[in-house]
């Protein structure tokens, strides 16, 4: 298991700075608003005269986000070297900047997001409302014996991968076979959901873009 990332003070010659809020928006340490602050303290000689404040996406941990920081930095800092006119209009000014680290990220370890993974929340509510719906639309014998298995692992979802794994098994279980014969062009989802592995699944699930068929539609392009 790997530790925190290192955060450089600078990126591509720019002062830079991290923000980083939990789950409820709150930020995780008070020592990080005092850093950015003083960034732009009249003492410095160096101070900070415009900051620019950018946030990761949906879906990415405090590694991932830091490589996107960086890999802007390096862009924006190619843009000023390589644009007289822009150079030109920011003669004076010093740049700085702040990235957002946010938990985007459902199933991940705590330690690589500080305000930790984002949990399902009030949503563990709502799974089991949804398992316990799944009792009416499953007459085989064993469907109450699997959904009572997927229902004990509900509360270890936010932070067990391998819970998630073992979760995913139990409801695929309740799926039957598709009544397609193989290598035919007709299929259903039955076949998808059997052939997908149970980390691809979970992926899908912590995905946003999940219950918008237009929005999924394009995700399956582009993975195709």
């Amino acid at each position: 298991m790997t530790g925190p990332p290192v955060i450089s003070p600078t990126l591509s010659g720019s002062d830079f700075r991290v923000l980083g809020f939990d789950r409820a928006g709150a930020p995780v340490e008070r020592a990080q608003i005092d850093a950015v602050r003083a960034l732009g303290a009249p003492e410095r000689t160096d101070r900070v005269t415009d900051l620019l404040i950018v946030s990761h996406g949906w879906n990415n941990d405090d590694a991932e986000a830091l490589t996107l920081y960086t890999k802007l930095a390096e862009s924006l800092a190619a843009v000023l070297a390589a644009n007289e006119a822009i150079g030109s209009a920011m003669s004076g000014l010093r740049l700085g900047l702040v990235g957002v680290l946010w938990p985007s990220k459902r199933f991940a370890d705590a330690e690589l997001i500080p305000g930790g993974a984002a949990g399902l929340g009030s949503r563990e509510e709502q799974v089991l409302a949804r398992i316990d719906e799944l009792r009416e639309a499953f007459d085989a014998p064993a469907a109450d014996a699997l959904l009572d298995a997927a229902a004990a692992l509900v509360p270890e979802l936010e932070g067990s991968p391998a819970a998630l794994e073992s979760f995913i098994e139990q409801v695929r279980l309740l799926v039957p076979d598709s009544a397609f014969e193989p290598a035919t062009e007709d299929h259903d989802a039955a076949d998808l959901f059997h052939e997908l592995s149970p980390d691809i699944i979970a992926d899908g699930l912590a995905d946003p873009t999940l219950g918008n068929p237009q929005l999924e539609d394009a995700l399956l392009v582009s993975r195709s």
